[in-house]
């Protein structure tokens, strides 16, 4: 079900959560926006109808909002009382639940924080109070209560069961995507002091010394059952940018190649010059050699033996691939196929939604022997594969798609391409059987090349008229730092809501409402980015129909007067000192509004909007101007070629008129 209204409303602090958690905040109510009204004295939450005029006044099923403050105002300890929350409800959902290649969830105690969102004018909440988190969804009138510490006398059947995980994403409860690519954002190190522990099933909760709860939630081979994901990933708090930039330029294809064929722009003022290819002959070995710790010498001596078959063997003859209609000593045609088999057999030992395969988990690598009941799963497991088209099994696709045309085609000998020098996409999406014109994303995902061949884009810049400006094409690797956060920035997202969409079987968790964090977003922006960046990402959303199978939220955490321009007065949650900042009677609405206003009122900039040596040096100024003493010629001098570099008219004549009174004579302007 899609829901047309999705909001995340606030953040309730109780009384018992430990100050290192809550910072500078206060034991108090935090809202978003204003869908919620709580009744003091009793525990009573109502929800606030949206105003019909406004309810896509974003867009069909989008909801924005904004969080503001200078430094220290409590705006990323607010968020990141959020991400513990949704953090703590998920290691109580995945206790028990299989999670091989997954990175590990803590629990963090001392937490005592609820959070409540709306679904369609029913209220929501995750209730986090110390060892047990209480969960409200909003067709539910009651608490449905998980303890992270069960004891021997509670009924057994803690464990959250997939089956009621599955009906709960239907329900409404969300899954939220972050991206904060400040350099001090999401430090492992800065959470090492807080407590936590590991929700074992087994042996019950143990706790875990110099744990950071935080790495758990960056990207992770889980399927998106965790309902949390940070970004980008960090290693240590280092973010790998060379691992980045491969990862955006992955994302980027698809995104350019669907605008191009919608005849639209990814990026302003830039269109889709050439996205070609090349093939790279270390990939895969190295993939193995990491995965599986294979020799490069099995690896380089495959082939397919029908006798004594490998996992290698029964996955590639169960996807048609045989000993006679590959040429197995070609070695681009060797490493696809060892590729879809090391992809196949990822899949089923990485993903939660293959509990059925869970036998192959004792799986060496792809080399080793099979035995009759392996062999059969594998089938199987072959079988599921070719039939799920998600974001687990896309690369699957690809180079099946790949192998087919080497079977059929023989591609890597064919004429009419080269793989081994650099090749266009469309001609190699012509020679696998895809469209190159396709305007669906699925589609064009699916008729990619595999990741064994890297990416190369180019891009046109062109003027209002649509012509193009540049003499040579232009390497994404090229564009302005701020133009690459822009893409990095979308991209990310983009890429996790399509997975998000793409889970369709109805035994996995499938969320469709999708809160979208952007914290610090304005980062390497030229104010004309931050200017039009809300209504770009509206016509991301909407030019890709994301909003026609999922509902948004979106929470922006700024220092942008720009952005904050977009933003409706009633979606704005002003922080100062860590309390909500009170709107006086002179409190002007922040949409459509002037700058200079909102620098003033909701960044609260009580000193001015000049730069902090130059306003010291007019205040000199005018401490002399306005004081009785008689002001003698060097003096005299100095303040008239002060004033003579200011750049504020209103200023200026403000001086000069004191400058008057003391006689001091200046260029006067020519009318």
């Amino acid at each position: 079900m899609i829901y047309s209204d999705f909001t995340i409303s606030a953040i309730h602090i109780l009384a018992p959560c430990a100050q290192e958690l809550r910072k500078c905040l206060k034991e108090d109510w935090y809202f978003f926006n204003h869908r919620l009204k709580f009744e003091h004295g009793v525990r009573k939450v109502y929800v606030e109808p949206e105003n019909p005029s406004l309810t896509d006044f974003y867009g069909r099923n989008i909801h924005i909002g904004a969080i503001v403050g200078v430094n220290g105002s409590g705006k990323s300890s607010l968020l990141e009382l959020e991400y513990r929350i949704i953090n703590n409800l998920s290691c109580i959902l995945n206790r028990g639940k299989r999670r091989k290649a997954s990175e590990t969830l803590y629990y963090v105690d001392g937490l005592y924080a609820e959070l409540f969102y709306v679904v369609e004018n029913k209220w929501g909440c995750i209730s986090c109070q110390g060892k047990t988190i209480k969960l409200k969804l909003p067709e539910n009138q009651e608490y449905i209560q998980l303890e992270a510490f069960p004891t021997n006398e509670q009924p057994k059947g803690t464990e959250v069961l997939m089956k009621d995980f599955i009906e709960w994403a239907k329900s409404g409860l969300f899954y939220t995507i972050v991206t904060n690519y400040s350099m001090q954002a999401f430090l492992a190190n800065d959470f090492l002091k807080e407590p936590v522990y590991l929700l074992d099933k087994k042996n019950g909760p143990q706790a875990k010394e110099g744990a950071s709860w935080i790495n758990g939630l960056f990207h992770k081979n889980d399927g998106y059952t965790t309902p949390l994901v940070l970004n980008p990933y960090r290693d240590k708090g280092i973010i790998n940018m060379v691992t980045e930039h491969r990862l955006t330029l992955y994302r980027l294809s698809s995104c350019f190649i669907h605008a191009r064929n919608n005849d639209r722009q990814f990026i302003r003022d830039y269109y889709l010059h050439r996205l070609y290819y090349e093939y790279n002959p270390s990939f895969v070995k190295d993939k193995l050699v990491k995965n599986w710790d294979a020799s490069e010498n099995v690896i380089w001596n495959y082939r397919p033996n029908k006798d004594i078959p490998s996992y290698a063997d029964v996955i590639l003859n169960s996807f048609g691939f045989t000993p006679t209609n590959l040429d197995w000593d070609d070695d681009m045609v060797r490493n696809a196929a060892l590729y879809l088999a090391d992809k196949t057999l990822g899949v089923a030992l990485h993903y939660p939604g293959y509990e059925e395969f869970k036998s192959l988990d004792g799986a060496i690598n792809i080399f080793q022997q099979t035995t009759s009941e392996s062999a059969d799963y594998l089938e199987k497991l072959v079988g599921f594969v070719s039939s799920q088209n998600s974001h687990e099994t896309i690369k699957i696709h690809q180079v099946r798609n790949f192998l087919m045309a080497c079977k059929e085609k023989n591609l890597t000998k064919s004429k009419d391409i080269d793989l081994r020098r650099e090749f266009d996409y469309d001609d190699y999406v012509l020679q696998v059987g895809g469209n190159p014109h396709s305007k669906k994303m699925g589609e064009i995902l699916n008729y990619l090349p595999p990741s064994f061949f890297s990416i190369h884009i180019e891009l046109n810049h062109i003027d209002e008229k649509g012509n193009t400006e540049n003499k040579k094409p232009i390497p994404v690797e090229r564009l302005s730092s701020g133009e690459r956060q822009y893409l990095y920035t979308f991209s990310t997202y983009i890429y996790h809501i399509l997975n998000i969409l793409s889970i369709q079987h109805s035994n996995r968790v499938r969320y469709r409402c999708l809160n979208l964090v952007l914290d610090e977003v304005e980062i390497c922006f030229h104010p004309e980015y931050q200017r039009c960046f809300v209504y770009e990402l509206i016509n991301y959303i909407e030019r890709l129909q994301l909003n026609a199978n999922a509902s948004f939220n979106i929470q922006i955490a700024t220092h942008s007067p720009f952005i904050l321009s977009d933003i409706m007065e009633d979606n704005v949650l002003y922080l100062k000192d860590g309390i909500n900042a009170v709107k006086g009677k002179d409190f002007k609405n922040p949409f459509c509004a002037n700058i200079c206003d909102l620098l003033y009122q909701s960044f609260f900039l009580e000193d001015g909007f000049y730069g902090e040596y130059s306003r010291t040096k007019v205040n000199g100024i005018l401490h002399s101007l306005r004081c009785n003493k008689r002001i003698g010629n060097a003096t005299a001098q100095y303040i008239k070629t002060i004033v003579e570099l200011i750049g504020d008219d209103f200023l200026k004549m403000h001086l000069h008129q004191l400058m008057d009174k003391h006689g001091i004579e200046y260029e006067k302007a020519v009318d």
